[in-house]
């Protein structure tokens, strides 16, 4: 029985490491965020259980969770409502605490009972929600769920950190490349705006010197006007964002503000 068990213990090791090798193997391949999730999640389901898988962002500033990903087997998944508060929200909690969760039963869990009944009315059980975060930034969580008690064991939950920090890679590699895009976008168009309203060439001035142009969007978008609030001329449909003169003032005055100051024109997230 003994010798058994090893062997048992040791084919579980040896295929959670080829699951961890396809993983990284799969990042390096899919750039597609939605595609890439669907295989790693196949891959995972190789070496752990679960009912579903789902990956959550916390938007810091708007204080928003946002499901993104989600894979399911069977019956429908686990989502978490758009007016939820997120500081109710276990993906809020690691986000914070940088600290990986494990529910062995949904009916003796009691730090999250908002979070129990929407298990509840999604039929989970047990679930092992880790922090979704690289050395650069944090981003959300990634949630397993089970339709039984005691799924996860401390065990599991290692490799599945390990398996985390790759996805977290993967996940700010993908945001990254969409925020330059919209970042060249946005300079794109907007210097034609502030050309017409005789604001000249300023926005590309701003760019000059910047480590990247992801760094010039950052600034922007804290900067910009509703398109509520925009004048014909100065809104940017392909964005959702304005390009007039006082937002470029109140950018300007910021950025003469930093210049004497010192400030880091990308702050930490």
């Amino acid at each position: 029985m003994v010798q058994k068990a090893q062997t048992e213990f040791e084919q579980s090791r040896l295929a959670r490491q080829e699951a961890l090798f396809h993983v990284s193997r799969a990042i390096n391949v899919y750039r597609n965020p939605g595609e890439l999730f669907r295989v790693l999640a196949n891959e995972l389901r190789q070496v752990v259980d679960f009912d579903f898988v789902a990956l959550f962002l916390y938007d810091e500033v708007a204080n928003k969770i946002k499901n993104a990903f989600l894979e399911t087997l069977g019956k429908s998944g686990f989502v978490i409502p758009s007016d939820f508060p997120a500081e109710e929200t276990i993906t809020w909690w690691v986000y914070h605490h940088q600290e990986p969760v494990l529910i062995a039963s949904r009916d003796q869990e009691h730090r999250f009972p908002g979070m129990m009944e929407l298990y509840k009315r999604s039929g989970v059980e047990s679930a092992c929600i880790l922090p979704l975060t690289t050395a650069y930034r944090r981003l959300g969580s990634l949630s397993f769920g089970a339709r039984y008690p005691n799924a996860y064991s401390s065990d599991e939950t290692r490799y599945l950190s390990v398996v985390t920090e790759q996805v977290a890679l993967a996940v700010d590699n993908a945001l990254r490349e969409e925020e330059q895009r919209r970042a060249e976008l946005f300079l794109e168009e907007g210097q034609k705006v502030t050309q017409e309203a005789g604001c000249g060439t300023w926005a590309a001035a701003r760019l000059n010197g910047r480590r990247n142009i992801s760094e010039f969007s950052v600034s922007i978008r804290s900067t910009t006007s509703p398109p509520g609030l925009c004048s014909g001329a100065g809104y940017i449909p392909k964005t959702g964002h304005c390009w007039n003169k006082p937002s470029i003032e109140r950018f300007m005055r910021r950025e003469i503000s930093n210049r004497n100051t010192g400030s880091s024109f990308l702050t930490e997230p």
